[in-house]
């Protein structure tokens, strides 16, 4: 839960401090440090536009204003919703293996 007290202690949504915890863009020139993965792999896939056209497509700030909006009419009974990136690395030795 540590990202929702970064979150919670800057004032931002817990999504924009996961956007902001994404790799890199390909087109940030010269932040490879940013775009390399534990391995040592370049990621060469824009991931905050995939996360932005994730978070449009399933229309994320109509439902969060939909949540809020029941979680202030039902004082017992409350709503959540969330979007959460992955990574998972499968650590074969053999390093063209652990692509997913």
């Amino acid at each position: 839960h540590w990202i929702e007290h970064v979150a919670r202690t800057l004032g931002l949504r817990p999504e924009t401090v996961r956007e902001r915890n994404l790799y890199a863009s390909p087109d940030d020139a010269g932040d490879d440090a940013r775009r390399t993965t534990h391995y040592g792999q370049l990621v060469d896939s824009d991931l905050p536009a995939l996360w932005r056209e994730c978070a449009r497509v399933s229309s994320l700030d109509a439902r969060l204003a939909a949540v809020a909006e029941f979680n202030a009419a039902h004082r017992h009974r409350k709503r959540g919703i969330a979007m959460v990136p992955s990574k998972f690395g499968l650590a074969f030795t053999f390093l063209t293996l652990n692509q997913a």
